[in-house]
């Protein structure tokens, strides 16, 4: 069977699969304007290290002008990600943003996140 789905060029079906394993192999990050050096630097990092475990990475990165981090929070555990990491200074104040990242979707920060609840790395 496996032979055949190499001839065949067969691509696993990662919906599917997470369906049965409740799980979707992706991480999200939800992170301030790219434009940033040292953060652009970390989101190259958290992509590596997912690639080399298996997982895809969805980010949502903040215009400069953009007000809405919960929109951007909120589409990634829309999209069932398996864990957050924010990135993003300008969220720290973003009580709505803090309730999101503790909603049960695994979550850390980059920065503080009001309220607690939220590991804090750097």
């Amino acid at each position: 069977m496996l032979k055949a789905a190499r001839e065949l060029d067969y691509i696993p079906n990662a919906v599917a699969r997470g369906l049965v394993t409740q799980t979707t192999a992706t991480i999200g990050i939800v992170a301030d304007e790219l434009g940033d050096w040292a953060l652009t630097q970390l989101v190259v990092g958290a992509i590596s290290e997912a690639r080399a475990r298996g997982h895809a990475v969805l980010i949502s990165s903040l215009s400069p002008e953009s007000t809405d981090g919960i929109s951007s929070v909120r589409t990634l555990v829309e999209r069932r990600v398996d864990g957050i990491i924010s990135a993003a200074p300008r969220l720290e104040a973003d009580r709505g943003v803090a309730q999101l990242l503790r909603s049960g979707v695994p979550a850390v920060g980059l920065h503080h996140v009001p309220g607690g609840g939220v590991p804090l790395v750097g």
